[in-house]
């Protein structure tokens, strides 16, 4: 890895542009929740919830779900303390909207895509080949977007805008486990550049890892997260689907895989996908060892992050297999395999046949998100516009107000005064030891 490397930087016109470029994209998928605004699934019912019941400080600080997670934190004082409820819904969806642009932004701006032609490509993609629905224009699953730039950052200069990137860093461990994933990552490169600045990087997002390890493990303690047993026996099938047929083909194919594998449910055919990922997995490190160093660290962090996300996903099974079964997980290592074929296909250093061959699989990809663009729209629009419901209950505050996707309730009934019964502050704090169920 040789960062340092690099030939040329987008001026600030270019990175405007391909910011602009990757909004407008974002944009016209689903226009109705970034100029409606959507308050989705925990946002509404823990984070809300939870900042309308207790004080500022405990509101920031309290961990939930089992991890700590700052943005939707501060997203929910500012929509139940510093604006009119009735605009909470866009306040959440434009903090996880400015969220992906951060992500796009150290995409773009690596070393390694020199051009603008090459940082052009690298935009798009970021945009078609992470066809998930779950993650988009939401802040509780910002993780998975910072985790790109994370991840990206281990093939950049650590020496270039020190300070913005350990911020970022610091923002990323702070939201969610998947950036502190990569910590062990980022100390290699370390002790390979020898630079301060990267054992700097290395140790801020060590000490967000503690951090977030000693919620988990005290969540762990009390009960307020469990380790589900894992059925290992399907970890193959589960990564073959999502890292080497999904990305390439549509979710329609994704399904006939699903129903053929409930239907031959034996260990022999178990272990024939079994085989297949694991030498799917080899192939792809050493196409990306041969293309240089930038792939095979994204290829590396790629299928650590799908290993890291299917032990961690709710349901490690068969709920993981269908094409929409929880695929924020995915975001983050079909993200990263695309980018590491895109530098594979541009290459020199392989032979002209596994170039043409990683071209060709990242046009699959681009032709699978392309079809994916506008899939999943009963998703992200199944739902009451936030800012109606708002003003029904000012007209009869004893109507209850309910999140997306449709019927999912936030289990409180606000009043003039906020709150006509407080619930308890420990209902949703996984710190606290007392919680309710």
């Amino acid at each position: 890895m040789n960062p340092s490397a690099a030939s040329s930087t987008p001026s600030a016109l270019e990175l405007a542009a391909l910011l602009t470029i990757a909004f407008v994209a974002w944009f016209l998928r689903a226009p109705r929740v970034l100029l409606e605004g959507r308050v989705l699934l925990e946002e509404g019912c823990t984070y809300l919830r939870y900042a309308w019941d207790v004080p500022v400080l405990r509101a920031l600080v309290a961990p939930h779900q089992g991890y700590y997670s700052l943005l939707p934190n501060l997203v929910s004082i500012a929509a139940a303390r510093l604006i009119p409820l009735r605009y909470a819904g866009l306040l959440f969806a434009w903090a996880g909207i400015l969220a992906q642009l951060v992500a796009a932004a150290i995409v773009v701006t690596l070393e390694v895509f020199s051009t603008s032609r090459m940082r052009l490509l690298a935009l798009v993609t970021l945009l078609l080949a992470t066809p998930s629905i779950q993650p988009l224009f939401n802040s509780i699953c910002v993780q998975f977007f910072l985790a790109i730039g994370t991840a990206a950052l281990l093939i950049s200069d650590p020496q270039r805008y020190p300070r913005a990137r350990n911020a970022f860093l610091i923002f990323a461990g702070l939201n969610g486990l998947t950036s502190c994933s990569l910590a062990p990552f980022f100390w290699v490169r370390a002790r390979l550049l020898r630079s301060r600045a990267a054992i700097l990087q290395a140790a801020l997002l060590s000490l967000c890892a503690l951090l977030q390890g000693v919620i988990v493990l005290f969540s762990l303690r009390h009960a307020a997260r469990s380790l589900q047993p894992h059925a290992w026996k399907m970890l193959g099938p589960v990564l073959f689907q999502r890292m080497l047929l999904e990305p390439w083909l549509t979710g329609r194919v994704a399904g006939i895989y699903d129903r053929y594998l409930l239907s031959h449910f034996s260990m022999p055919y178990l272990t024939a996908v079994a085989l297949a990922a694991f030498l799917g997995i080899v192939g792809f490190l050493m196409l990306a060892r041969r293309a240089g160093s930038a792939p095979l660290w994204l290829a590396v962090a790629a299928f650590w992050c799908f290993f890291f996300h299917w032990y961690g996903a709710l349901g490690s099974d068969l709920n993981n297999l269908t094409p929409v079964g929880e695929d924020r997980y995915w975001l983050t290592g079909n993200a990263l395999l695309a980018l590491a074929l895109l530098l594979c296909a541009r290459s020199l250093t392989i032979p002209t046949i596994l170039r043409r061959l990683s071209a060709s699989l990242l046009m699959l990809g681009w032709l699978v998100g392309l079809v994916a663009y506008q899939s999943g729209w009963s998703y992200l629009h199944d739902y009451t516009p936030w800012q109606l419901q708002v003003e029904a209950w000012q007209r009869d505050p004893s109507l209850d107000l309910r999140g997306a996707p449709s019927g999912w309730p936030l289990h409180i009934r606000l009043t003039p005064q906020h709150l006509d019964l407080p619930l308890p502050a420990n209902t949703y704090d996984s710190s606290n030891p007392h919680r309710h169920p």
